[in-house]
């Protein structure tokens, strides 16, 4: 396994509900480790769905250990009935997907979640 380094933090911004980091990774050794520019964002949803993420490479999602609920994953029209079931704690890498966009939406109000897009 290749060691990688995180660069400076470039930026903080509250969007909606969701706090927004960037970082870039680059191979620690000079190696030819493919280079990402990585988004880490957190968010609070409800019942409604929310779109996270445009247009990454691969994106990796997690559901926080607090939560009283689940979240789910899906396309627009992601529901608790159809969507992809994250419990409290449980996470997934999407390496590729076909959609626009990935939504979210929780089984209650407050369900916290965080993910990184990478690009």
């Amino acid at each position: 396994m290749r060691k990688i380094g995180v660069a400076v933090l470039i930026g903080a911004i509250v969007l909606f509900s969701a706090q927004i980091y960037a970082f870039t990774v680059k191979p620690k050794d000079g190696t030819d480790f493919p280079r990402y520019s990585m988004t880490f964002t957190q968010g609070t949803v409800g019942t409604t769905a929310v779109a996270l993420a445009r247009e990454c490479v691969k994106m990796h999602v997690k559901a926080f250990t607090s939560n009283s609920g689940n979240v789910y994953l899906g396309d627009s029209g992601v529901t608790a009935d159809k969507g992809f079931e994250l419990d409290a704690g449980e996470e997934v890498l999407i390496e590729s997907y076909t959609f626009n966009e990935v939504y979210v939406i929780g089984s209650a109000a407050g369900q916290k979640y965080a993910y990184i897009c990478y690009n």
